[in-house]
């Protein structure tokens, strides 16, 4: 296990957090509460967390947009994600099968950079290794044991 960097490009890192959101089991008000939570409890640890879900569901809700319209989200979600430093992915229920989160993955691998795998529950954190870096320089991405 590793710790979060606390110096990234000679500055605190501003965090960008993965959760999942459609593919949340017990429904989509539940994952914007959930990731809520979460964001909090990293922020109260000192970690400069962005949520997508937790920034941008009240939006949908209060502003009578389609939470799901990635024509209205992708372009914003893009956004803060290169304004991101790192990006942690949590792994709670539905990680795995959410779109959102592997384009997310998929985002900051092209970019190099940071990624960290999440226990939502210990916030205990992993650094993956960059899948588009050469296979020299880089193991392949390792599942962590609290997945």
């Amino acid at each position: 296990m590793t710790a979060l960097p606390t110096i990234v490009n000679g500055k605190s890192p501003l965090c960008y957090l993965s959760t999942p959101y459609s593919k949340w089991t017990a429904g989509l008000e539940d994952a914007f509460v959930q990731a809520s939570i979460l964001a909090s409890r990293l922020l109260t640890a000192g970690v400069k967390v962005y949520s997508p879900i937790a920034h941008t569901h009240p939006l949908a809700v209060h502003g009578n947009l389609d939470p799901l319209d990635h024509s209205i989200w992708l372009p914003f979600d893009e956004a803060m994600m290169h304004a991101a430093d790192v990006l942690l992915v949590a792994h709670m229920t539905g990680w795995r099968e959410s779109k959102g989160v592997a384009h997310e993955i998929d985002f900051f691998d092209r970019e190099g950079k940071p990624i960290f795998d999440l226990n939502p529950q210990t916030l205990m954190m992993v650094k993956r290794r960059h899948a588009l870096l050469p296979a020299y320089l880089a193991d392949v991405a390792r599942e962590v044991p609290f997945a």
